[in-house]
């Protein structure tokens, strides 16, 4: 239904309200009627010719005559010529009236302006089918429908996952669910809110670690109005709390060219801000690992959701799920440089572990010898002890320095792997060993 095809109001008199009023202002008309018919000064008793002869040929009985030279004396011209002034006054005032209401609130026509005028005068429309509100045409409407400019009376229908908030002189009245309500006089719907489940995303996100790395992701929330304590039933799909409801109408941020964010747009940019705080306090190889740790990365998901519900707490929104997407780094000098970083620490890695397994068979190694020259000094004293218990003191000194040549036999022959130069003196105890051998 537009403003232009909007039926004229019918008056009700069963409003008590409007009832008294009207009844004294006829009480004045009539009244004045009577003093102009009083100042006329008109003789019942000498009807006009006119009347007279259209009285006498008709031969109605007298007392009939009688009665209609009695009314036809108010409906004298004389005296309704004293009307002339008021009615001039009351279309003066009229034409005033609409003319002030157009340019107040620039309706279109004089014919809009005239049936906002009639409006007004009323404090309801019960005869007019409801008006429905719709988001989509909101914006649009409320800047050329007389109900959303003006305001009541009026009657508005809100759709089922809809709500509204209305003020009246420019302050909150009152928020209204879904349903058919009136509207009082001069009382505007100031928002119109979607109670579904919204969903937004953001792409294109630029975020700096604390080593002043610049990243790229992007960012997608699912939020709602809060809905309070009450659950929804199959009747009322899409609860609300109204206190939510009007701190989200009332939610509005304004932008540098000139525009303002609504609650909508609101419950993305903090979230998007809480990302950036977040990250701004993280190095860059924490946020990488992040990625490979599904546990760390959903906390950090959960710290963003966490900490822009607590900034959104005023603005009567609350962000069900966030979704983030993957970490870039957006400077190719930067990628490059953590690849040769991450290069370097796997052949820093590899040769470690290869430093480790040489290290772990020279402890083997020197482990193996010092248990070889252990027993050839428990052989050695074996075979003395043997010896001097034989009585044979010669052998003694003998058998000590076979044993001896080839212990230093043996450690030069496992060192020559080592010291070539060792070789020439691995060759001289051979030589020593056979001689006393041989003795």
């Amino acid at each position: 239904m537009t403003a232009a095809n909007l039926p004229p109001p019918q008056m009700s008199l069963t409003d008590v309200n409007r009832f008294w009023p009207r009844l004294g202002l006829w009480f004045l008309f009539f009244l004045y009627w009577w003093l102009a018919y009083r100042v006329e000064r008109i003789d019942l008793a000498v009807p006009p010719n006119w009347l007279y002869n259209q009285l006498n040929d008709s031969q109605l009985p007298e007392i009939v005559t009688q009665f209609v030279y009695f009314i036809a004396g108010p409906f004298s011209p004389r005296v309704l010529r004293h009307f002339i002034p008021l009615w001039v006054g009351w279309r003066v005032a009229r034409g005033l009236a609409v003319s002030v209401i157009r340019l107040l609130y620039d309706l279109p026509d004089e014919q809009v302006a005239g049936r906002t005028l009639e409006r007004l005068q009323y404090r309801e429309l019960p005869q007019v089918a409801p008006y429905t509100l719709k988001q989509a045409n909101f914006t649009d409407e409320r800047w050329t429908l007389p109900l959303l400019m003006v305001g009541g009376p009026g009657r508005v229908e809100i759709e089922a996952d809809n709500a509204i908030v209305t003020e009246l002189n420019g302050r909150f009245r009152r928020v209204l669910g879904p349903g058919k309500h009136s509207l009082a006089r001069f009382e505007r719907v100031h928002a119109i809110l979607d109670l579904r489940l919204q969903e937004r995303l953001q792409t294109g996100v630029k975020i700096v670690t604390r080593d002043g790395i610049e990243l790229e992701t992007e960012l997608g929330i699912t939020f709602r109005i809060k809905q309070g304590e009450t659950a929804p039933t199959k009747t009322n799909p899409f609860p609300f709390d109204e206190t939510a409801a009007r701190q989200a109408a009332y939610t509005q941020t304004a932008l540098a060219g000139g525009g303002a964010n609504n609650w909508q747009a609101q419950a993305l940019t903090t979230a998007v801000s809480k990302l950036r705080d977040y990250v701004a306090k993280q190095p860059l190889d924490d946020l990488f690992n992040l990625e490979q740790n599904t546990a760390v990365y959903d906390a950090l998901r959960q710290e963003v959701i966490t900490q822009a519900n607590s900034a959104l707490s005023s603005a009567g929104v609350q962000i069900e799920s966030a979704r983030l997407g993957k970490l870039t780094v957006t400077n190719a000098e930067v990628t490059d440089q953590r690849i040769r970083y991450w290069q370097s620490l796997r052949a820093n890695s590899r040769l470690l572990n290869f430093a480790d397994g040489e290290a772990e068979a020279l402890v083997t190694i020197e482990s193996a010898r010092a248990e070889a020259e252990a027993i050839m000094i428990k052989t050695i004293v074996e075979a003395v002890q043997r010896a001097q218990q034989e009585g044979r003191l010669d052998a003694t000194r003998k058998i000590l320095a076979l044993q001896l040549v080839e212990l230093f036999e043996r450690m030069a022959k496992d060192n020559e792997a080592v010291d070539p130069a060792v070789t020439d003196i691995h060759r001289q105890l051979r030589q020593i060993n056979r001689r006393l051998a041989l003795e």
